[in-house]
Formats: C-alpha cells, sequence, structure tokens
C-alpha cells in the first residue's frame, strides 16, 4: 500500500489561524493540497472560511488541479435541520467564490463532538443522508465522508449518500477491519462505483505512528491524510485528478 501524497486538514483555530499556504504549495510533493472547515451546524460560518478558500487555490499555481487539490467540510450536527446545514455549507462556498475544477468533493465530517453519545443508527444515517442529498441536488456531486469511531460506535454501515471515504485512524496501520465496520471497502484502487475509500487521515496535529511520515507539515503540526492508491503517488493524483474533472461544475 503506497501512501504518500499528503492533504492537510486545517480549521479556524489551527497555526494561530492564519496558515502560510503558499509555504505549504512552494514545498511540493508530497503535500498536495488542503482541506479546510467551512461550516459547523446551522451557526458556524466564520468569514476565516471565506478568506482562505481563495487563498488555498492561489497558493497551489500551476500545481492546482494537476497535483494540488482543494476541498472544504461541514461538521455535522445530528440534532440540527440538515437541510438547514447544507444550505449554510453552499452559501458559504458560493460566497467564498464557489466551486472549481481542481476540488474535492464536498465533505461531511461525523464525529461525536458537540453531538448525542448514542443517537441511533438511524438519526445519524437520516441526518447525514438528508445533508448528501441536498448537497448533491445543488452541485451534481455526490459528497466524501469523514468518520471513524462515532460511526462504529452507533453501528452506522451506509454509505448515507456519499462516494468516498476518508477514515480517521491515528495508529501504525489501517487494518480492514476498521472501514469495512463502518461499511467501506478498499482493493487497492479507490473507485467510486461502488464507493470506497480515498483517504486515510493517519496525522492529527503532529501525532503520527504510521513509519516513514513526518510529524508536522511545512505549516506546522495540523492533520494530514494520505490518498491512498496502489502503485504510488502519482496513481493516487492521476486518478483523483480524472474524477474531478469529470464531475466538477466549470469554473
Amino acid at each position: 500500500m503506497a501512501i504518500d501524497s499528503l492533504i492537510v486538514d486545517v480549521y479556524e483555530g489551527d497555526v494561530g489561524g492564519a496558515p502560510d499556504w503558499k509555504k505549504l504549495a512552494a514545498a511540493g510533493r508530497p503535500w498536495c493540497g488542503a482541506i479546510i472547515k467551512c461550516t459547523e451546524g446551522v451557526g458556524y460560518a466564520p468569514p476565516w472560511f471565506t478568506r482562505n478558500w481563495p487563498m488555498v487555490r492561489e497558493a497551489g499555481g500551476d500545481r492546482y488541479g494537476v497535483d494540488w487539490f482543494r476541498g472544504c467540510y461541514h461538521y455535522i450536527r445530528i440534532n440540527e435541520d440538515p437541510i438547514k446545514q447544507a444550505q449554510l455549507f453552499l452559501a458559504m462556498v458560493e460566497k467564498a467564490g464557489g466551486w472549481a475544477v481542481g476540488d474535492l468533493w464536498p465533505m461531511v465530517d461525523v464525529e461525536g463532538k458537540n453531538n448525542p453519545v448514542s443517537p441511533g443508527k438511524a438519526k445519524i444515517e437520516d441526518c447525514v443522508s438528508t445533508w448528501a442529498g441536498e448537497v448533491e441536488r445543488a452541485t451534481g456531486r455526490k459528497p466524501m465522508l469523514y468518520g471513524n469511531i462515532y460511526l462504529a460506535e452507533n453501528g452506522v454501515t451506509s454509505h448515507m449518500g456519499c462516494q468516498t471515504l476518508i477514515v480517521a485512524r491515528y495508529t501504525p496501520t489501517l487494518p480492514p477491519t476498521i472501514y469495512n465496520r463502518i461499511g467501506w471497502t478498499w482493493s487497492g484502487q479507490p473507485t467510486v462505483e461502488p464507493p470506497t475509500l480515498w483517504g486515510w487521515q493517519l496525522c492529527g496535529d503532529g501525532t503520527v505512528l504510521a513509519a516513514g511520515y513526518p510529524s508536522e507539515s511545512p505549516i506546522g503540526a495540523v492533520d494530514y491524510t494520505a490518498m491512498i492508491v496502489v502503485n504510488g503517488a502519482d496513481a493516487a493524483i492521476a486518478w483523483t485528478r480524472a474524477h474531478l474533472f469529470a464531475e466538477a461544475p466549470a469554473s
């Protein structure tokens, strides 16, 4: 398994709130872009996002859409209206300049923090599926799912309208049981039919146990995800680029 194309995951509170995107892009491979937090629930929609969304694209320069990708996510609150959450997310992306051809799939983050401990499988699946359906209706793109333990603890195995997965696991290895238990597969090559694993978030704020990976990104100690595919980084990037260009709305 080759896991050597890295995407940082940054929110408003990371690295003093002012990530140096140009420094990250200038560092070159294996650093291949950023996923940043856009919204949470129905009330969190920071100006930080509208400033940083275009900056991530601009920092990539000629790399953008080639081996530099931009993404953003919504942190879902299970007890809040999923349609309103989706509309807030979509409105913030539009306010920040909208989608373009080098962007990753819209992403939904499903975790236990700020959510009930045991809302039950049906509650989570209904909320996330409704959110995903609204995003797909508006953009034509099935979202990416981010999650692990909270989904497993509540017995969630549905893809919930999402086409691919990032799984968080800060351990030396990623056993297949970790993503199989929440209903996802990986056979060495990501696919969107049927949906499958795309990335492994193996580093959390500078803590990384997988051998051979840096403890910090060029912009500091932040979470980062490895794009997973056989045959190395070039294959991972080529696969991602092909699917993004095939799906992306006009810039």
